[in-house]
């Protein structure tokens, strides 16, 4: 509606333009009156948004940097400033009847231009110095993608240049009202005109490059792609009419005074396309691309293929490795080997099968296989879609030697639990670090649309990597493992004649079917084992526990309880693991208080993922600079915004 707005009334204003020309109509002045009227309405709305927008990118900006200090968040800072500087000197311009369209209004009424003095001289020239330094920064934030590494922005280099593009930019377009002589006009308006397009073909130049490197590869660089092309199609089409207008009539005319409403919307798309998550420059192209990664799913409705279990192992591709398949953990549901695969070093994780070499148990996995494949596709496709620097890649399912295999990144330094066992002295710059990681993959999982949960968070299920990279791993999909474990208990217990005990759920199944994950389960789940009705709050409370193990450097909870049962009870009667005194003399007392409220005994008591992200963030920052004096103990990775998590997904950790 207000693009339709717009243009009927730049139509209307041509026709103004023409029937004045022609001497025509008794009646112009009037309609002068009602369409200049009504676009100083419409200056002034554009102009209130454009100070909101600018307001909310450098509000948004900034608390983002102060968290991460992000060299990207920075930049966005640099631009929402800039547009706030802009857009409120427009208005004050437009305030004290200085702007084009002030001036156009009386030129048009015949009162002949309004001497400039220098006040409004150097009030244009400071307008225009912001507007030009959005547009710079944005052409630095192209090179800072084109580079992908903070050594390419140049911060301090480009800062400057800025500085002296932007001041020579803003004085060129104040004195253009000064000039008489129509030659100097033309040059110095092709002059200004020119830096502008020179910018947008720059930008334009980096997109180019950006399209052409492994960024595009990946969901995320093409939405990073798409939101930089379309802000160069938006700042031409706002930005370039104005100042063809500006070129072409060295008096203020009626398009001029249209178009140059149409700067005003530069601002508020600086903040829809880089402060805010709007699917608007989502590729089209991603749903087929997920439709393609998910090869299950068939038919218009999205229905699944009913396979036996026999048939779904043989319909997955066998595990070709490009070496050596070395075994590197074993648990009661799994087996890990190390290998390479496609030239990379991979994890992965095979479904333990236990008395596997029996006939009877190989029919008991195919059958359980077989009724679970609907569920175990579904989480392998949601799995194939998180992407996220702080959760394991799901790379692909396979088999193995007749056991299907999930295909994981490989993290060097194993798990949390055993690198907080193997570095019992770590500082706690790291250990808030690695936590705030994990707190922005537990965030991320939350956060999706359709939410993912963890179910199994704990200290041994959140890996980290060779550079000291916090990574969860071990959700949903890795549950057909426990599940078949319980199954085959049962059959054990029936063929050894042992009879089963149902009645208030602490049998062995239970007890099989969440061993090892009893102590880091919520009271809820505790109260109501055989419902285990998962949410937020339970993901939560599991990470609360997680993080009580960072602080006792890998502790068991209720190490002094022998059995899983007894922990249930505790549990659900509010005992939570005891904090070591000398570990609690040692760390931060706000991390204390997060483990708490992560474990509250009400689940509605618990902080979000998120919160918890927030604070743990706020927590490496303060505890970097009172241990380093500086910041750079805090995490460098991205948020879980789009925009971000392109460069993460191309290893350029911003």
């Amino acid at each position: 509606m207000l693009r339709r707005e717009l243009l009927a009334v730049g139509v209307q204003a041509t026709i103004t333009v023409v029937v004045h020309s022609n001497g025509g109509g008794g009646s112009k002045d009037t309609d002068d009156r009602v369409w200049l009227k009504a676009w100083v309405y419409v200056h002034w709305t554009l102009l209130v948004g454009a100070c909101a927008a600018a307001l909310f990118l450098a509000a948004h900006s900034l608390a983002f940097y102060r968290l991460k200090k992000r060299s990207t968040d920075l930049v966005l800072l640099v631009i929402g400033a800039s547009d706030l500087v802009f857009a409120l000197l427009e208005a004050l311009k437009q305030a004290l009847d200085v702007s084009y369209l002030d001036v156009f209004m009386r030129e048009h009424r015949g009162r002949g231009r309004k001497p400039l003095g220098v006040g409004e001289l150097a009030l244009s020239a400071v307008s225009r110095f912001g507007f030009f330094t959005s547009l710079y920064w944005i052409l630095c934030l192209s090179l800072l993608i084109r580079g992908g590494s903070p050594a390419h922005l140049y911060a301090r280099r480009n800062f400057l240049i800025s500085l002296c593009l932007a001041a020579v930019y803003g004085c060129l377009f104040s004195t253009l009202q000064a000039m008489e002589n129509r030659v100097a006009y033309t040059m110095n308006a092709t002059l200004v005109l020119g830096m502008q397009v020179g910018l947008l073909l720059a930008i334009l130049a980096n997109i180019r490059h950006v399209r052409k490197s492994h960024m595009s590869d990946n969901s995320h660089g093409k939405i990073v792609i798409r939101r930089l092309t379309g802000y160069c199609v938006c700042a031409a089409w706002l930005t370039l009419p104005f100042l063809a207008v500006v070129v072409a009539s060295q008096k203020h005319v009626a398009l001029g005074a249209v178009t140059e409403a149409f700067n005003f919307f530069l601002p508020i798309t600086n903040a829809v396309l880089f402060g805010t998550g709007l699917a608007c420059c989502q590729p089209k192209d991603l749903a087929a691309a997920d439709a393609a990664a998910n090869p299950t799913r068939t038919g218009s409705a999205g229905t699944v293929a009913v396979q036996s279990g026999a048939q779904l192992l043989a319909s997955l591709q066998e595990m070709v490795t490009e070496g050596p398949v070395v075994k590197i953990g074993e648990g009661s549901s799994a087996v890990v080997y190390k290998t390479q695969w496609l030239g990379t070093t991979v994890a992965m994780k095979c479904i333990r099968l236990q008395g596997a070499q029996a006939a009877d148990f190989q029919e008991l996995y195919m059958t359980y296989v077989s009724d679970v494949q609907t569920e175990f596709r579904d989480e392998a496709a949601l799995a194939a879609q998180l992407r996220h620097p702080n959760i394991t890649l799901f790379m692909k399912l396979a088999s193995y030697k007749g056991s299907m295999c999930l295909v994981n990144e490989y993290c060097a330094r194993g798990s949390l639990r055993d690198v907080l066992k193997t570095n019992p002295l770590m500082e706690w710059t790291t250990k808030v670090r690695l936590a705030f990681e994990a707190a922005k993959g537990l965030a991320f999982m939350h956060n999706r649309e359709p939410i993912y949960l963890h179910r199994d968070i704990k200290a041994s299920n959140i890996l980290v990597t060779e550079d000291w990279t916090a990574k969860i791993s071990d959700f949903g999909i890795s549950r057909i493992a426990n599940d078949y474990g319980a199954v085959a208990a049962k059959k054990v217990n029936r063929s050894l004649g042992i009879k089963e005990e149902a009645t208030n759920g602490d049998d062995a199944s239970d007890v099989t079917t969440f061993a090892g994950t009893w102590r880091w389960s919520a009271p809820e789940v505790m109260k109501n084992p055989n419902e285990c009705r998962f949410n937020r709050a339970t993901d939560v409370y599991s990470f609360g526990v997680a993080l009580w193990e960072i602080l006792t450097n890998g502790a068991v909870p209720f190490g002094d309880i022998a059995f899983d049962h007894q922990v249930r009870t505790v549990v659900a009667n509010g005992e939570r693991p005891r904090f070591p005194p000398g570990a609690l003399r040692r760390a931060p007392p706000e991390f204390v208080e997060l483990i708490k409220a992560c474990w509250h005994q009400k689940a509605d008591r618990r902080p979000s993922a998120q919160n918890v992200m927030l604070t743990l963030g706020s927590l490496a920052y303060s505890v970097a600079n009172a241990e380093t004096g500086s910041g750079r103990g805090l995490s460098r990775h991205a948020f879980s915004d789009n925009y971000y998590q392109a460069i993460d997904s191309s290893r350029s950790f911003l």
